[in-house]
């Protein structure tokens, strides 16, 4: 019997574990994007580094579906990035337009970070860390 493609691989996270915890990917995007806009190629390539292959399915592939699903879970957004005012322009992105655009962390985005240990996180939110968190 053959699997259909979403079978064989779990490439979405669990959505009704998202608020308790966030899955390795999405700590990754997070971290990447939190504190800038970074392009598609930048970011798709920052991700898939390190990915396992073995499903048959390119680590790229499996990145882009999992910055989509960020995206729709509010996660990150997508922007247009100008040399003259308005600087940034947010974008409505589909799977197929993905690549045109760039990407930042939502506020979403950072309290689901931030939820998690901010220590693992390796975010400070500008305090010094207290000897206990060191």
């Amino acid at each position: 019997m053959a699997l259909g493609l979403f079978e064989s691989i779990s490439i979405v996270p669990d959505v009704t574990k998202m608020d308790q915890d966030l899955n390795e990917f999405d700590r990754r995007l997070l971290q990447a994007v939190i504190e800038e806009p970074v392009p598609y190629e930048s970011l798709i390539e920052k991700l898939s580094s390190g990915m396992d292959e073995s499903s048959g399915f390119r680590a790229a592939e499996i990145a882009r579906y999992n910055l989509f699903s960020a995206i729709s879970r509010g996660l990150v957004s997508a922007c247009l990035l100008h040399a003259e005012a308005p600087f940034i322009t947010p974008a409505n992105v589909t799977f197929e337009t993905l690549p045109r655009y760039w990407f930042y962390c939502t506020q979403e985005g950072r309290r689901a970070l931030w939820g998690t240990n901010p220590a693992s996180a390796g975010i400070r939110s500008g305090l010094r860390a207290s000897k206990r968190d060191q």
